[in-house]
């Protein structure tokens, strides 16, 4: 059993106040369901400061038996690519894996759960899914290694194991940390590009050389992008940009320079290739 280890820290502790602050967000939520979304870029900071934005995401996907959550691994412990067989507890109850899907993933993605052990950043995707849906299954991806060729890879795999399967990839992500508003957003915008128009190289290569603090940069010097294609060919998707949400902080107590980590949601149809970078706080 995977139990919780941020619960009373990025959310709340107790399944009725949870269950309450996340059914307040979705119900807050500018977003209609679309059936042709097929996977989704969503944050995964604490609750009071991405939930808003989180519950877009949850408030606009459509019913599936099957989320694949790639998230980050923020604290280097366990193999570079884990994909966590354990069933995984929250206050509001238990979710299982998929083990038909996990079963069809190939050797290079490790079934480890130290990697998982103290990881947040798919944890917090838990209570979205709990309360919006009954029925369904994750499969828990955490990254260590976020070179484009691993996110090729973990992209080939799962397009192998999803086959006919009534799946949704959700990829859980922060953008830029701790700077200026108005740098923030030039070089979040670098990135945002690449991404709508599908082009993985220019992401990565954008990434590396503005030094943007996606997914584990700012500490670790890492970054966890991955791509994800469909089966079916196409040279284009279509991904929708919503709602951009800024947390304001103060990056040093004296500092009279405001700062702030930006999170945003991106939602994508169907026929897709498409880069999504990874985050944590």
């Amino acid at each position: 059993m995977r139990r919780t280890v941020v619960a009373g820290q990025f959310y709340p502790g107790d399944a009725e106040t949870l269950r309450r602050q996340v059914e307040g967000y979705m119900a807050a939520a500018e977003a209609e369901v679309s059936e042709t979304i097929k996977g989704a870029v969503v944050p995964h900071a604490g609750y009071i400061y991405s939930g808003k934005v989180a519950a877009h995401v949850y408030a606009a996907l459509p019913d599936a038996k099957t989320f694949v959550i790639i998230g980050p691994n923020h604290h280097g412990a366990g193999s570079a690519v884990a994909v966590s067989s354990d069933t995984w507890s929250t206050p509001l109850g238990e979710v299982k894996v998929d083990n038909e899907v996990i079963a069809a993933l190939p050797s290079s993605i490790s079934r480890d759960e130290t990697a998982h052990q103290y990881e947040h950043s798919i944890e917090v995707q838990l209570p979205f899914l709990q309360v919006r849906f009954n029925d369904f299954k994750i499969v828990p991806i955490s990254m260590g290694m976020q070179d484009e060729k691993t996110a090729q890879d973990v992209s080939a795999a799962l397009i192998e194991a999803l086959k006919n399967k009534n799946a949704i990839i959700l990829a859980s992500s922060d953008f830029t940390h701790y700077e200026p508003a108005t740098v923030a957003h030039e070089k979040d915008q670098s990135v945002i590009e690449p991404i709508l128009e599908l082009d993985t190289h220019t992401f990565y290569s954008r990434l590396y050389k503005q030094r943007i603090s996606i997914c584990g940069y700012l500490r670790s010097k890492k970054r966890v992008p991955v791509e994800i294609r469909h089966e079916r060919r196409c040279y284009r998707g279509h991904v929708k940009r919503g709602w951009v949400r800024s947390h304001k902080r103060w990056r040093l107590r004296w500092s009279p320079i405001l700062h702030l980590v930006r999170y945003f949601y991106l939602v994508s149809m169907p026929w897709f290739t498409a880069s999504l970078p990874l985050h944590a706080r």
